[in-house]
């Protein structure tokens, strides 16, 4: 059973894709240089995964993403500040992710953005509602956003 990733993914130079899915002991390094060498990771999803509580450090330097999907992260708390400094990020979907409450200030940095999709995340759907939610200004610049809630 995987539960943690080898300090060798630094030097997956080329590596375009990335895909981390139903590691139930998977515990991310707290170590910033882990994925600061994927230099050309333009797609990453992160996929059950149930000791993730938050992002790890390090994909803050992973500035060539373009898309971003989080999805079956029960205990993901919050997403970070430094979201941000994703610029490249063109889809970003979260899903059954409850405990996450709220999106960061900096979601309004992600210019580049074209579509959110948002499922089965109570707290966000009801935060980024169009026109009573509390974040909706933080994706207002956001041309595609999809909020869904399974029946």
């Amino acid at each position: 059973m995987l539960n943690s990733l080898s300090s060798g993914i630094q030097h997956l130079t080329a590596l375009q894709t990335l895909r981390i899915s139903d590691c139930k002991e998977l515990v991310f390094s707290e170590d910033s240089l882990q994925f600061q060498g994927l230099s050309n990771l333009t797609s990453l999803s992160l996929d059950y995964l149930p000791k993730l509580e938050e992002l790890p450090i390090g994909l803050k330097h992973v500035t060539t993403l373009q898309s971003l999907n989080i999805e079956t992260c029960f205990n993901l708390k919050a997403l970070p500040e430094w979201i941000g400094n994703l610029t490249l990020l063109e889809d970003f979907r979260i899903s059954d992710c409850p405990n996450i409450t709220c999106l960061p200030e900096e979601m309004h940095s992600l210019a580049n953005l074209k579509e959110l999709v948002i499922v089965e995340c109570e707290h966000l759907l009801d935060r980024c509602q169009r026109d009573t939610g509390e974040d909706r200004l933080k994706i207002a610049h956001v041309p595609k956003v999809v909020l869904q809630r399974r029946t």
